[in-house]
């Protein structure tokens, strides 16, 4: 059968009717695959160049085109103020840790990834949130006889991308129980 194949191939791509229609048999086959990719390469292509937007104005303050939805820039302010709380909670860590310090940028991007839409954090939950990030232990010393005891916040790094960064982001489930299903995207 094999050998039919071959001679049947070899007569129809001698010619050159042959091989012309060959291609166009091959390209009415592979132009919805080739149209297909055309579009998924825009789509995509927009589709990034949307997400860039957000995440500038979000983190960046950078401002909107008038055709965004009044209820898409309504979201993006509410990610400021919690993007403000998260500094805050940031910079009091920051304040009492020994070595390592949080990156602000890492904490809300973490954040944003799992929250965006959300409502606006309170201080209180961004504190929580930010507990996320670091160990708290309580060291204490003696003097005199009585024992007292300072909070001391030890950081941990944050595995990055691929696991690097030697640390591990541990978060309970219920940490943010009052945000209904998008608290519970928490690690």
């Amino acid at each position: 059968m094999s050998t039919q194949l071959v001679r049947l191939a070899a007569a129809v791509l001698s010619s050159e009717k042959g091989r012309k229609t060959v291609g166009w048999v091959l390209a009415a086959i592979l132009s919805p695959v080739i149209l297909l990719t055309a579009f998924l390469c825009c789509v995509g292509s927009g589709t990034a160049e949307h997400n860039s937007a957000v995440v500038s104005a979000a983190f960046y303050g950078t401002e909107l085109s008038a055709s965004v939805p009044e209820e898409y820039r309504m979201q993006l302010t509410q990610m400021r103020g919690s993007f403000s709380h998260l500094d805050a909670a940031v910079a009091e860590v920051n304040q009492k840790a020994e070595g390592n310090r949080l990156d602000p940028i890492q904490v809300k991007a973490v954040f944003f990834a799992l929250c965006f839409g959300a409502d606006t954090l309170s201080q209180t939950d961004a504190e929580a949130f930010v507990a996320c990030f670091c160990e708290t232990e309580t060291r204490g010393r003696e003097e005199t006889g009585e024992t007292y005891g300072r909070s001391l916040c030890a950081v941990i790094r944050v595995a990055g991308p691929c696991g690097h960064g030697g640390g591990t982001l541990q978060c309970r489930e219920d940490l943010f129980h009052g945000h209904g299903q998008r608290g519970r995207r928490y690690l």
